[in-house]
């Protein structure tokens, strides 16, 4: 039982010691969410260098989402640990000086002796330069194409507009468009001819 009871310890001072040598954040919690375990860079994220390992361990993480993540973040989560599989999250954490930073968190259900399930493990990653470059690079695109929707509206107006019939073409011929100038000689629905070659 000594033996047994030494390995176990040796085990667990393995595990801390490469937990704590991590860059990302990791911690273990029980299914009433107490965490028992949680890393020196999870400490300095919440804390700063120096705080207490035992304030971060009993800080409530829900405290620190950005209020537009906060409901979604929460409702994740539960669904998460409901389902007993892994699962992952992003979102904006405030960190000990202040700033939001994004974390992809990513969660795997732990279990006991017997199989049963005794909690989660899990892991963060700081994702912020990826995920502002990610946001800005979709502002850009729907920027743009509010850009193109502007432009094609100012066209198409310019296009009804005219006082001659109005005919846009693809090199081969096929027409793509055609205004609504009413000719005698046109066809009553000048639709039709969308698609069709002259």
């Amino acid at each position: 039982q000594r033996v047994a009871e030494r390995a176990l310890r040796e085990s667990e001072e393995r595990f801390r010691r490469i937990a704590n040598s991590a860059p990302a954040m990791m911690w273990v919690t029980r299914l009433d969410r107490v965490r028992d375990f949680v890393n020196d860079a999870y400490v300095e994220f919440v804390g700063g260098p120096g705080s207490s390992r035992e304030a971060a361990e009993k800080l409530d993480w829900r405290e620190r989402l950005h209020p537009d993540d906060h409901d979604r973040i929460v409702a994740e989560s539960i669904a998460g640990e409901a389902a007993g599989k892994p699962f992952t999250l992003e979102a904006r954490y405030r960190r000990h000086d202040g700033q939001y930073r994004w974390l992809r968190s990513v969660s795997q259900p732990r279990f006991g002796p017997d199989g049963e399930m005794i909690g989660f493990i899990g892991v963060a990653t700081d994702i912020t330069v990826a995920k502002e470059a990610e946001l800005e690079l979709k502002r850009q695109v729907e920027e743009r194409t509010a850009q193109l929707a502007r432009s094609e509206a100012q066209f198409r107006a310019v296009f009804e507009a005219a006082l001659e019939v109005l005919v846009l073409l693809e090199p081969d011929g096929t027409v793509l468009a055609v205004n609504h100038r009413r000719e005698s000689w046109r066809h009553p629905k000048p639709d039709e001819a969308i698609g069709t070659k002259l």
